[in-house]
Formats: structure tokens, C-alpha cells, sequence
């Protein structure tokens, strides 16, 4: 127990002597301290370039205040800006150095931008003069916080598809004008964005009184032709008390359409040439129709001089029926070119151009011609051949040929 007690004492005394110098040694020993991470500059922020504003540039003074009053009379607002054809339109954006540095290729220009669709042919020449290599070079002066980019609103063939797109945007077929949400980018890229506040752009096409005069002017034109029609021989085969040419009403039915039209694009787009191939190849074929059947009527008067003319009795029954009743061929021919009208009128109001008829429409209309006029060679057969009563002798026939 004594020497229990003995090696116990021992242990403690010298644990009592190492404490202390071991805490001397750590005292001693430097510390390693890790330096607060330095932190860098921030890197600057980016700022994409806006449309911060835009104003039309307007050709005279007077006009501007006529801008400004119709644009009240349309919007009831300063939220937007009145332009006419032909104007120039100014956008302001800011970080222009930026938005010259997107520029995907050399070649590439400022279009417009309506409602988020590339507008193609408006465009701005903005630095188009400006290479890549001058930029990088340093030749390029400062552009400033601010540029101004300068669009044209022309109106011509290349730009015929960005204005039928205006048109598309109009409320009623009968508004002279369109509001619509534009702004500027590169070619085949996206819009900028505007800053909030920055205003809309009506384009309003026409004068409603410039319209009004030429509607008046398309309103005598059909007088004329209805006159024509209803009150003279001109549509009618063999002259006065003859009955009505399904060919020559089918001429007549489309060159009042063309007329009517041209005269509709003309005041709303002011472009003369609204014309097109499968127009012209239409009335092309309306007046070949007429034409054989005019070569085909008088052959067959020649050969028969005693045939008698068919009689005048409805317009409708006129055009529809031959010696003998009415012709699938006629009746066809008559429901194609009056659905086909209707689509041509329905087309150009909404679009304030002349459709383009595909090749498999004209030939549909070729081919409706076309079985016309097969049919009218034994419906002038048909219409002089004797009918024999029921144990009679037979009966010459009244009518003849029917164009």
C-alpha cells in the first residue's frame, strides 16, 4: 500500500514539472495566421442597349400638327406617334457602341421591327460603312452615351411584303391605319427593347377623303359596266332580244374585278404595279374563253344559216342553259369563277394587294374553260336537231347556238 502510494505521488510531482515547460514550448512556437482572401475589383456591369425613344421626322411643318391631331382622333392618347408613308421614323437607343458590337456580319443593316417580326427592306444604313477591322483598330470615333438610327418608310416592290404585314395588323378592312409595337435590331437577329414609356406607332395610310374620291370614281366605273351589261347588247349573243353569252359575262365579271382593285391597292399603297402573272394569265384565259367560243358560234352559223338565235328569257337561265336545258358544263364553269371572284375580293381587302393564284388554280380554271367549250359544239348540234312529238312528225328546233 506504501508503494502504491509512493508511485503516485511520483507521477503527480512530475506531471506538476512537464506542464509547465510544454506550455512555454507552444508559447514559443509562432502561429501560422492565413491572410483575409483580397478581393478583386467587381466586374462592371452590362448594360444592353435600349430603345430609349422614338419620334417621326416629318417631310413639313404643317404635317406634324396633322400627325398630331389624328393621332389624338385614333389613340385618345400621347402613347403613340402618327406616321404617313414615305416618313422617316427617328430611334433613339442608347449604348450604341454596344449594340455596333452585335452586329453579326459587316453586310448586316438596321431593319425595323413590328411586333417582333423582321420588317424586310425597311432598313437603315447606321454604319454600314463601318468594318470590323476599323472598330477593332481603334479608328472608330466615340459614339457617345446616345445615337440616333434614322428608318424610311418606303413604299415599293421591295418593301410590298413589310407593308402587307401592316395592313394584316389593321382592326376593320375599312381603317385607314394600324397600330403597332415597333422598334429596330440587326438583320436576322432580334429586337432591341424600349425602355418603359416609350411609345407605339400608328401608321395611318390614307386620307379618308382620297379614298372617298377614288371609291366615287370606281362607283361611276360600275355604273358604266352595269349599264353595259343591262342595257345595251354588249353581253348578249346575236344582238338585240338574243339571249346572254356565259363568255362574255365571265370577261366582263373579271375585268370589272381588276379594275375594282387596282384602283383599291392603288390609294391604300400607292405601288402601280399590284399586278401579277396569274392575274394577267386569269383575264388571260377569260378572254380565250371568249374568243373559241366566238370562233365555234360563228362556224357553226355558217355551216347552219337557217338555225334560229337563242332567246332572251333570265339572265341566269341565259348563261346557264343551252338549246336544251341546263349544262352541267355551264353550271360548273359559273360556280368556279364566281367562288374564285369572291376569294379574289375577300383577298384583296384584306391584304390591300391582288392574290397570287397558284398554277393548280389556273389550271382549274383552264380546265372549267376548257369543258365549256368542248360541250359548246354538240349543244349547237343538239339545239338544231329535231325533237319528235309522240306519233308525230318532228318539230324543228327554236333555238340555236348559245355563247
Amino acid at each position: 500500500m506504501q508503494k502504491l502510494t509512493r508511485l503516485i505521488f511520483s507521477l503527480c510531482f512530475t506531471w506538476s514539472l512537464i506542464l509547465p515547460s510544454m506550455a512555454q514550448t507552444n508559447a514559443q512556437t509562432p502561429k501560422t495566421v492565413l491572410p483575409d482572401p483580397v478581393s478583386g475589383p467587381e466586374p462592371a456591369p452590362v448594360i444592353l442597349p435600349q430603345v430609349v425613344s422614338i419620334k417621326p421626322v416629318y417631310s413639313v411643318l404643317s404635317q406634324e400638327q396633322t400627325a398630331r391631331e389624328d393621332n389624338l382622333s385614333i389613340n385618345n392618347s400621347n402613347q403613340s406617334v402618327a406616321v404617313y408613308p414615305g416618313n422617316i421614323i427617328r430611334f433613339t437607343i442608347s449604348n450604341p457602341m454596344a449594340f455596333l458590337n452585335s452586329r453579326p456580319t459587316d453586310n448586316s443593316k438596321v431593319v425595323l421591327y413590328v411586333n417582333g417580326v423582321e420588317m424586310k427592306g425597311i432598313v437603315s444604313d447606321w454604319m454600314s460603312q463601318i468594318t470590323r477591322l476599323q472598330i477593332n483598330s481603334g479608328q472608330l470615333p466615340a459614339l457617345g452615351n446616345t445615337a440616333d438610327i434614322f428608318i424610311a418608310l418606303r413604299r415599293n416592290d421591295s418593301t410590298r411584303g413589310a407593308w402587307q404585314f401592316f395592313y394584316g395588323n389593321t382592326g376593320h378592312f375599312y381603317d385607314n391605319f394600324a397600330n403597332l409595337n415597333a422598334s429596330i435590331g440587326w438583320q436576322g437577329m432580334s429586337e432591341l427593347q424600349k425602355v418603359p414609356g416609350a411609345p407605339r406607332v400608328t401608321i395611318i395610310y390614307y386620307r379618308i377623303w382620297v379614298f372617298l374620291c377614288w371609291m366615287l370614281l370606281f362607283v361611276i366605273v360600275l355604273g358604266l359596266f352595269v349599264y353595259i351589261c343591262g342595257f345595251t347588247d354588249a353581253l348578249k349573243d346575236g344582238g338585240r332580244g338574243g339571249a346572254y353569252s356565259l363568255s362574255l359575262s365571265q370577261l366582263m365579271f373579271w375585268t370589272t374585278l381588276v379594275i375594282g382593285a387596282f384602283i383599291y391597292t392603288l390609294v391604300l399603297t400607292d405601288i402601280v404595279t399590284t399586278f401579277n402573272t396569274s392575274i394577267l394569265l386569269l383575264l388571260g384565259v377569260s378572254a380565250g374563253t371568249t374568243g373559241l367560243a366566238y370562233v365555234i358560234d360563228s362556224n357553226f352559223a355558217k355551216n347552219n344559216p337557217g338555225a334560229a338565235q337563242k332567246k332572251h328569257e333570265t339572265f341566269l337561265k341565259d348563261i346557264l342553259t343551252d338549246g336544251n336545258g341546263y349544262s352541267v358544263q355551264r353550271i360548273q364553269a359559273f360556280a368556279w369563277n364566281l367562288v374564285l371572284g369572291m376569294y379574289f375580293i375577300i383577298y384583296t381587302i384584306d391584304n390591300k394587294s391582288m392574290p397570287e393564284f397558284s398554277s393548280t388554280i389556273l389550271f382549274l380554271a383552264g380546265i372549267s374553260s376548257a369543258s365549256y367549250l368542248g360541250a359548246k359544239g354538240p349543244e349547237n348540234t343538239n339545239a338544231t336537231r329535231p325533237v319528235a312529238a309522240a306519233g308525230g312528225p318532228p318539230t324543228p328546233a327554236s333555238d340555236s347556238s348559245a355563247t
